[in-house]
Order: C-alpha cells, then structure tokens, then sequence
C-alpha cells in the first residue's frame, strides 16, 4: 500500500516562501494604494475649481472655494454646492503676496481676482500649483 501526500517538512518551507514573498509585497502596494490616494485628492481639487468656476458663470453668481476639515466646499452665497472629500492631503490657499487664505472666490465670469497659490501637502509630500486669474493651473 502506497501512500501519496507532503510531507511535512515540504509544508513548512511552502509556508516559509509564501511569507518572505507576502511580507516583500505588502510594503509596495501600501505604498502604491497610498500614491493613487494622494492623486485623487490632487484631482478633488482641480475638480472643485473647474465646478467652481463652471457654476460661477452658469449661475451669474461668485462661487466661495474653502477648506474645511479635509475636504473642498463651494459656497454660492450661505448655499453649498459640491463638498470635495480629501483622503491624505491638506490643502492651503495663499493670494498673491504669499499670504495664507481661507477662501478663494470665484467671481461671475468665472475668474480668480488675482494669481493664487495651492499647496496640497500629505503623506511626506508637498506640491504646489499656482493659479492663473483665468483658472487655469500651472
């Protein structure tokens, strides 16, 4: 009578590989999940700029963009229109004398009174993206 089957021995070092290979996996795709995170916060916030000033002159109103909590709001008036939900970053506004702000304002034709600073720190990283008056970001 023959008998088929692992030993034991063939078990452990199959267990053995498989955590020395998990254990070289996880690091990477935290770091990876991590990194499509940040993006989409950077996109959260081109995303409430572009809405921001698409409303602004859809509506013939000045449109509010604050920070507040991890997250983008837009303010038309006491009314909110969109709140941007943030994962890892924090954003911060500055005008253009490089001082820090609360809201940027959006006005009816759907331009930024003045050149404006965004910067999206987070997770060991800070970018910094300038704001043209048209909206556009650099």
């Amino acid at each position: 009578m023959s008998q088929s089957g692992y030993t034991l021995i063939e078990v452990l070092i199959t267990v053995a590989i498989l955590a020395v290979v998990t254990a070289t996996a996880i690091p990477t795709l935290q770091n990876y999940a991590s990194g499509l995170e940040a993006e989409a916060d950077n996109e959260q916030v081109r995303n409430a700029l572009s809405k921001a000033r698409f409303f602004a002159r859809a509506n013939n109103i000045a449109v509010d963009v604050q920070d507040q909590n991890d997250q983008i709001i837009l303010m038309a008036g006491t009314a909110t229109v969109s709140v941007y939900p943030l994962q890892q970053k924090t954003v911060n506004f500055y005008d253009a004398s490089n001082n820090q702000i609360s809201v940027l304002s959006v006005n009816n034709s759907g331009a930024f009174p003045t050149n404006n600073t965004i910067q999206l720190s987070g997770n060991g990283s800070t970018e910094t993206l300038t704001l043209l008056r048209s909206g556009r970001l650099q």
